[in-house]
């Protein structure tokens, strides 16, 4: 998809669309709290269905692009993950946790393999991963 579908579809699911970027399918994470900061006052009680469910898929555009699949750059989102958040009552039936972890591994490869001197991911479940997949050998259990 081009840049100027991706805002497209960003404008039809959270009724905002950035202005002022230029190339590829990311865009600033600071557009996006911005304009999530403008908006939260307008939340209350009597706010409509539609309103917030614009406001929760640019917070989980937010979640997806800051903690689960972050880049390297740590200062944009991909718009990608837009086709994920079309219908939010479907959200729970992706496996997440395994598409975390294969990006998470993707990135270890990546780094590996060139000059990269990043790793980007959810590196607390690599932690996690690792401390539970470790075997503890304790001084008095020497063979």
């Amino acid at each position: 998809m081009t840049r100027a579908q991706f805002l497209d579809m960003m404008m039809h699911f959270t009724s905002y669309r950035p202005q002022g970027e230029a190339g590829g399918s990311r865009v600033a994470l600071s557009a996006i709290r911005d304009h999530m900061a403008f908006l939260h006052p307008d939340i209350t009680g009597e706010t409509e269905d539609l309103h917030i469910e614009r406001y929760t898929r640019l917070a989980l555009l937010l979640l997806f692009g800051c903690v689960l699949f972050p880049n390297t750059s740590g200062s944009k989102v991909s718009m990608r993950f837009l086709h994920h958040l079309q219908e939010l009552d479907g959200l729970p039936q992706y496996s997440w946790g395994v598409a975390v972890l294969v990006y998470l591994y993707r990135s270890i490869c990546r780094a590996s393999m060139g000059p990269a001197v990043d790793i980007c991911g959810f590196l607390p479940l690599l932690q996690v991963t690792t401390f539970s997949n470790t075997l503890f050998i304790s001084p008095n259990s020497i063979w």
